[in-house]
Order: C-alpha cells, then structure tokens, then sequence
C-alpha cells in the first residue's frame, strides 16, 4: 500500500507552534502532523457531527499557556 502526499498551507504562527510542539515530542513536524491527524479523526468517526471544525488559528495546543 502507497502512502499519498499533500499539499497545504499553514499560517505561519501555526507552523511556528507546531514546530515548536514537534521539538518538545522529540518529532519531526510531519510526523507531528500525522499523530495529530491520527488521532483526531477518532473523535469526528464516533461523534457523527458534520458541522465544521473550529478554525486551527484559535485552537489552542494541549499545555499551551499564552
């Protein structure tokens, strides 16, 4: 099985958080990217909801204090 490969933007505060995230898990940012999407889209498989999702620029990282 072949992975596929994306493409997309990041507002650059984002891109400086998840950086940042990604030094303190000891990972690189994609595989950052791709824990987090692994285990976020749990949460909109079981919950059903198809409203959309509340804009990542407000979303604040889990011990983040700002």
């Amino acid at each position: 099985m072949y992975a596929k490969q994306i493409t997309f933007r990041l507002d650059p505060a984002l891109m400086d958080r998840l950086e940042r995230a990604a030094r303190k898990q000891m990972r690189s940012v994609s595989g950052m990217l791709r824990m987090i999407v692994a285990e976020n889209i749990v949460k909109y498989e079981s919950t059903g909801v198809s409203h959309q999702a509340q804009s990542p620029k407000v979303v604040r990282l889990k011990g983040e204090n700002r």
